[in-house]
């Protein structure tokens, strides 16, 4: 979404073509459709409920279309001429070219090197971190999840210890602008997970910071364990979202992770960290006992 923000900022005009109702599928619901008609505002053209079919070379008189997408809309064919296309549909590991298969280790059906949470793989002694693990982690392909994995393999490895990585923790952005940022787990997810989530969500517009910057596009959203009070997530549209998602993750690096630090820490007036305090105050009257400790 970085890419096709920036071209059409660039002056192209940009069509986004994609499956669901949304962009960022995997993100909270919320944050995907603020992204989505934000960008339809700024005059790229949102195609949802895409099928893909083929690219076809355009006409050759043509020289404004050399290339031509067909994909079905709603169970429509539609034809979308285009100039350049970029195809945004994940990424494939190499562990292949790697041949890990002649040192006996274990790879995934997706043919990820398959990990334990200590990053260790079948094989004794044979570590493995990063892009060559993919999702079997449980995280995303992000560099600071690599330095993260990579930490945690070499301190196993040099003590025999069994340190763990936890992607609940690690948090993730996405660069548009508004940028979007998240940690831990959605609302969906968490009851998946067998928890009791309760979210509040709170608005960029209410933030006097955001106000002033003339940046009253985006939320704040933030959920929290009915049961116990533990945070369970963040998801944000907005300016700086990730800068700002960094003061959940430092609550939920501790082990109580309780929003209580957030609650009770003085925030600099204005600025937009205050909104993450502002929306855990909107959970309070909620569950005030349980977000006590």
């Amino acid at each position: 979404m970085e890419f096709a923000q920036m071209f059409a900022r660039f002056g192209s005009r940009v069509t986004v073509l994609f499956r669901g109702d949304r962009v960022l599928p995997h993100e909270d619901p919320e944050v995907g459709a603020a992204l989505t008609a934000y960008l339809a505002r700024e005059g790229l053209e949102m195609v949802p409920y895409t099928k893909v079919l083929r690219m076809e070379s355009g006409d050759a008189r043509d020289a404004d279309a050399p290339r031509v997408v067909v994909a079905t809309v709603d169970g429509q064919e539609r034809r979308f001429a285009a100039d350049e296309v970029l195809l945004a549909i994940g990424r494939e590991p190499n562990a292949a070219a790697l041949e890990v298969a002649h040192a006996g280790i274990a790879t995934t059906r997706e043919r990820w090197i398959s990990v334990d949470p200590t990053m260790r793989t079948n094989v004794e002694g044979i570590f493995a971190v990063g892009d060559a693990v993919g999702h079997t982690s449980g995280s995303q392909l992000y560099t600071h999840v690599a330095v993260l994995e990579g930490g945690i393999a070499a301190r196993n490895a040099g003590n025999g210890g069994s340190e763990r990585f936890d992607p609940t923790v690690v948090p993730g952005a996405v660069f548009t602008e508004p940028e979007v940022a998240r940690v831990g787990l959605t609302v969906a997810e968490a009851r998946a997970a067998g928890f009791e989530p309760v979210y509040a969500t709170y608005p960029f517009a209410k933030i006097g910071r955001a106000r002033a910057m003339g940046e009253r596009e985006g939320i704040i959203k933030v959920l929290v364990d009915a049961t116990s009070g533990r945070i369970l997530g963040a998801h944000l549209f907005g300016p700086n979202a990730g800068e700002i998602v960094h003061v959940i993750a430092t609550a939920m690096a501790t082990e109580s992770r309780s929003p209580r630090p957030i609650l009770d820490a003085v925030f600099i007036h204005p600025t937009l960290a205050e909104g993450v305090q502002s929306a855990f105050e909107e959970l309070v009257s909620a569950m005030p006992a349980r977000m006590a400790h």
